[in-house]
């Protein structure tokens, strides 16, 4: 089984995509940190081709996805959540370097109760990320897959 995830542009308030399952033709919407050379938690990590397990989540007290052998990274699963901005920018995150599926993209603005206790202008969201879990869990059943992370023509950072 194989999940293709194209990057199609990068900015401070995340990095979007669409992630294609080869099972059903499934497709979904993903959003994940900006590209910042892979530092831990702070960034997405890079293009390549990567094994995934249904393993336990300590996080979550559950089994979820994790991507296994990418350089200089652990712990990056894939996972619901709504924002994946910089942090050190101002934009709220709930992501440490994961990958979020959503049924679509938008602009949402986060709840007073962040860490910066004020209230935010509505920056890029996953929406519907439970819900897009949920399909994504029933179709693949936890069984082994093949993660693909690329870049669309024009938008990787490094330009390569």
């Amino acid at each position: 089984m194989k999940l293709t995830i194209t990057r199609t542009s990068m900015g401070d308030q995340g990095t979007p995509g669409r992630a294609v399952l080869d099972v059903g033709v499934a497709a979904f919407c993903s959003l994940e940190l900006p590209w910042r050379g892979n530092a831990h938690e702070i960034s997405c990590i890079p293009a390549g081709v990567y094994d995934a397990a249904w393993l336990y989540s300590e996080h979550f007290g559950r089994n979820v996805y994790h991507l296994l052998n990418v350089p200089n990274r652990t712990t990056i699963e894939i996972h619901k959540f709504n924002w994946a901005g910089d942090a050190a920018l101002g934009w709220v995150s709930n992501s440490e370097g994961c990958i979020g599926l959503g049924q679509q993209l938008g602009k949402m603005a986060p709840p007073p109760d962040v860490p910066s206790g004020e209230p935010h202008e509505p920056q890029l969201a996953l929406l519907y990320s439970l819900i897009a879990l949920t399909d994504f869990h029933r179709l693949t059943q936890g069984q082994p897959l093949t993660v693909v992370m690329q870049w669309a023509d024009g938008a990787n950072p490094e330009g390569n």
